[in-house]
């Protein structure tokens, strides 16, 4: 698939000879890549990290008397359906990718990223928990994989070694850091200083969750609904 927009020119030397692959760019056809991938990946900062900021509550969540009290093999049914959920996604995203497009695909995964931390709250058991949570699955490999696939379609060949790291440098915030910086510390505000109960601190933690994915998204989707990807 072709990468067009209004402030690139299409350029026959400038791609390889299968679609959506960028070879060499030089003067403002390079600037003006360079600046659609930083927004790029502002966007994915802002959205991994409110996708990922509730990874640990979400255990302690699932824990609580007033919640699920989940036991350990609860837990690990649950934890189960996420990476289920992603396998699928990952097996099925890329293709959807080709055939609707990368941006259509990236804002499903998206929306369902805002959607199931709002349903946490409402899970009656244990089994709800985990198809919602399958569905989480679903929505965190869904932007891990398409968002691969789109930055392949913006980064020049001559500088992937280098913006391909920046990528994954970002995607690594999912593994812990976005918890430590932002989910722990807003649960732990409610709870320490405003005195709430755990669980209605959690909720408050994945609405919170859904809101910073959410603006990250709209940064997406501003950047990204011009663009034939």
């Amino acid at each position: 698939m072709a990468f067009t927009a209004r402030n690139i020119k299409e350029n026959p030397q400038t791609r390889k000879s299968f679609p959506g692959t960028a070879v060499k760019c030089s003067g403002a056809d390079c600037s003006a890549e360079g600046k659609i991938y930083r927004c790029f990946l502002l966007s994915l900062i802002i959205i991994v990290l409110g996708v990922s900021s509730i990874n640990q509550v979400f255990l302690l969540f699932i824990k609580l008397p007033e919640g699920l009290n989940a036991s350990d093999p609860e837990m690990s049914l649950i934890l189960s359906a996420w990476t289920i959920g992603g396998m699928l996604a990952s097996l099925a995203s890329g293709g959807l990718a080709d055939k609707i497009g990368r941006t259509k695909t990236m804002l499903l995964g998206l929306i369902l990223a805002i959607a199931t931390p709002l349903m946490y709250a409402v899970a009656s058991d244990v089994r709800v928990m985990a198809f919602i949570y399958g569905l989480n699955g679903i929505a965190f490999w869904t932007i891990q994989t398409v968002g691969f696939t789109l930055a392949s379609d913006i980064i020049p060949e001559h500088k992937r070694g280098l913006l391909f790291s920046r990528y994954n440098t970002v995607m690594a915030l999912s593994w812990g850091p976005a918890g430590l910086l932002v989910g722990g510390p807003l649960a732990d505000i409610q709870t320490l200083r405003f005195g709430l109960p755990n669980y209605v601190a959690y909720v408050n933690t994945f609405y919170a969750s859904a809101v910073i994915v959410a603006i990250g998204t709209i940064i997406f989707a501003l950047k990204f609904s011009r663009f034939k990807l």
